[in-house]
C-alpha cells in the first residue's frame, strides 16, 4: 500500500508533464491512496482539495506518505462514546525538502548583497526553517573563514562577508518569529 505501485510512480515520474498535469496527475495519486486507505472517495477528494495548494502548488520539494489507521491511532489515540460502528482514520504527513540546488540558490542571493533577493514569503510557515539552516551554513563560514592564516588576504573579506550573512540572517529571523 501506499500512494501508488513503484512502477506507476516510475512511469509517472519519466512523462515531462506540465505544472498543471503534475499538480492534476499529483491529486489524482494522492486522493486514489487516500480512498485505498479507506475514506470513502468524497472524503478523500475533499481532503485532497483542502490541501491542494499547500501540497502541490506551494513551491519547494516536498514527500507525501500516509499513516494507515494503527499508526494514526498510535500517535492520535481517540476515544468516542458511543463507539462508532466504523471508524477510518488516515493521515497524511509532509516533509519539506531543502534541496541542495535551493540551498545554493539561496546563499549565493545572500552572498550578492541584495538580501531582498531570497524572497521567502512564498515559503510560509517553512522560511523559518530554512533561513535557520541558512544561519548554519553561514556561520560555519564564518567560523572556517576565521580559521584561515591571518597572514592570507581574503580573510579579512570573508570574515566580514560571514558577518554581513549572519547579521542579514538574524533580520529575517526577527521578522519571521514573532
Amino acid at each position: 500500500e501506499g500512494l501508488t505501485s513503484t512502477t506507476e510512480l516510475s512511469e509517472a515520474l519519466r512523462r515531462p508533464l506540465t505544472e498543471a498535469a503534475f499538480q492534476a496527475e499529483a491529486g489524482r495519486l494522492l486522493t486514489e491512496a487516500l480512498t485505498q486507505s479507506g475514506l470513502y472517495a468524497d472524503e478523500s477528494v475533499a481532503m485532497t482539495e483542502t490541501w491542494r495548494r499547500s501540497y502541490f502548488r506551494t513551491p519547494g520539494l516536498r514527500v507525501l506518505y500516509l499513516l494507515h489507521r494503527g499508526e494514526t491511532d498510535h500517535l492520535l489515540p481517540i476515544q468516542i462514546t458511543p463507539e462508532p460502528e466504523e471508524v477510518v482514520r488516515t493521515l497524511v504527513g509532509r516533509i519539506e525538502v531543502f534541496t541542495m540546488t535551493e540551498e545554493r540558490d539561496l546563499l549565493e542571493r545572500l552572498r550578492s548583497n541584495h538580501p531582498e533577493s531570497l524572497r521567502l514569503e512564498g515559503y510560509g510557515r517553512f522560511a523559518e526553517p530554512k533561513v535557520r539552516r541558512l544561519m548554519e551554513l553561514a556561520n560555519r563560514e564564518l567560523r572556517d573563514a576565521r580559521e584561515l592564516p591571518a597572514e592570507l588576504p581574503l580573510r579579512t573579506q570573508r570574515i566580514e562577508e560571514g558577518q554581513r550573512m549572519v547579521s542579514v540572517l538574524e533580520g529575517l529571523l526577527t521578522q519571521i518569529v514573532p
